[in-house]
């Protein structure tokens, strides 16, 4: 994989080892990382006003220059299975709860 994104505290050295020599990996996560094998590591501190970033990150998605990476999209009634998936810290994408109709 070309990039990751980590979001959890303690996730950013698994992300690291998931990307490929010379790629990203950007973190939210608060975690200090140093980058290995040619990966730029980008730091990003929380913003209380996410009103004006996620249009941005909306837009980006939709116009292909951000990729995401869907590990699962589970019912909301497997909602504990989903919880659970996370906790083992090995999806390789994000972990989605579709809540309502479609």
């Amino acid at each position: 994989m070309s990039a990751a994104l980590a979001i959890q505290p303690n996730t950013a050295a698994d992300g690291r080892d998931v990307v490929a020599d010379g790629g990203k990996l950007v973190t939210v996560s608060g975690d200090q990382l140093e980058s290995e094998r040619g990966i730029a590591v980008s730091q990003l501190q929380h913003q209380d006003d996410v009103a004006q970033v996620v249009p941005y990150l909306a837009s980006a998605v939709a116009e292909g220059r951000l990729r995401l990476m869907l590990e699962q999209v589970y019912p909301f009634e497997q909602a504990l299975l989903a919880l659970q998936k996370t906790e083992t810290r090995h999806a390789r994408g994000k972990v989605v709860v579709e809540v309502g109709d479609a």
